[in-house]
């Protein structure tokens, strides 16, 4: 299983190899994910800060972010997956650091070089990565070219930590038994649980959406019509959760994760993000925003 997330089951395996006489396996995956919990904790109170506009729309962001169906990850659960969530806060962060001039865009690269040994998938939010790179502040056409060489930092970062775990770069590419996909048409093999546009489909969609991203479903009007392309952190939410979202519709179940929670909550993040702005833009400006705000967070809470 080291094709899929090499970075992890190397850490994993290393603590261990180290704490063996003192703690069992299940042990340290379950403080592997209850310290990625509380990376995700510092994280989210640091972005809730940052991306807010006073003090009560910093405390309804943090708030959703920390009542989202993934938060179960994080209470010793024995999985690989827990980690993502705090170095995809730290990604997504950074990009909006470097969006703005703060930092350069190798920073988030390298962070993003490092995600992709943790898990392929991460690799899907590298559009987010590209669109900061050529939108971030510059002085010309040879500045932007110059700023947008740092997205190169990605691949020498993965391929670096590929190489000092022992693993060479087609370590991440895994054939497996059957497709990965869906199919569109045509007749279903053994290992094809439904058709990409079916019934059956779109149910394990919102079924999966609305146990990892409760917040989202319920603003999905807001998040339908408050999007704002000319805002920079609304469009790097975007790029960072329209791949991810593609994935989890066309991976086909039946392989590998068999439409698990886990392997599919990733998306969730910058969705929350992005419909909670939504939300905010659409009523801060309205007598019921409290009301509302204190609704939202609540069914998030009671839901997860």
């Amino acid at each position: 299983r080291m094709n899929r997330a090499p970075l992890v089951f190397w850490l994993i395996h290393s603590i261990y190899h180290h704490t063996s006489e003192l703690i069992t396996p299940v042990d340290v995956y379950a403080w592997f994910s209850r310290l990625s919990g509380l990376v995700f904790l510092v994280l989210s109170g640091m972005i809730s800060r940052a991306w807010a506009e006073d003090r009560f729309h910093s405390t309804i962001l943090f708030l959703l972010l920390v009542s989202q169906g993934y938060v179960q990850l994080f209470f010793g659960y024995v999985e690989t997956y827990a980690i993502l969530f705090p170095a995809m806060s730290a990604y997504l962060l950074l990009c909006d650091h470097a969006q703005r001039g703060r930092v350069p865009v190798y920073v988030p690269a390298a962070v993003l070089g490092l995600m992709v040994p943790l898990h392929f998938v991460t690799l899907a939010v590298f559009p987010a990565l590209l669109w900061v790179a050529w939108a971030r502040p510059s002085e010309g056409l040879q500045s932007r070219t110059i700023s947008s060489l740092g997205v190169l930092a990605l691949p020498a970062v993965t391929l670096l930590t590929l190489n000092l775990i022992g693993l060479g770069p087609g370590s991440l590419v895994y054939s497996e038994p059957g497709s990965h996909t869906i199919p569109l048409f045509g007749d279903l093999l053994v290992h094809h649980p439904h058709r990409l546009f079916s019934f059956g489909h779109i149910v394990q969609i919102l079924n999966q959406y609305a146990l990892v991203a409760p917040a989202t479903l319920i603003c999905i009007g807001l998040l339908a019509t408050g999007f704002d392309r000319h805002d920079p952190r609304d469009v790097m939410l975007l790029l960072a959760a329209g791949p991810l979202v593609v994935f989890t519709v066309l991976f086909n179940p039946a392989i590998g994760a068999f439409r698990d929670w886990d392997a599919f909550a990733l998306p969730a993040l910058p969705l929350t993000l992005l419909s909670v702005r939504c939300f905010i833009r659409g009523y801060s400006n309205g007598s019921s925003f409290r009301a509302a705000a204190i609704l939202v967070v609540a069914l998030s809470a009671v839901h997860t």
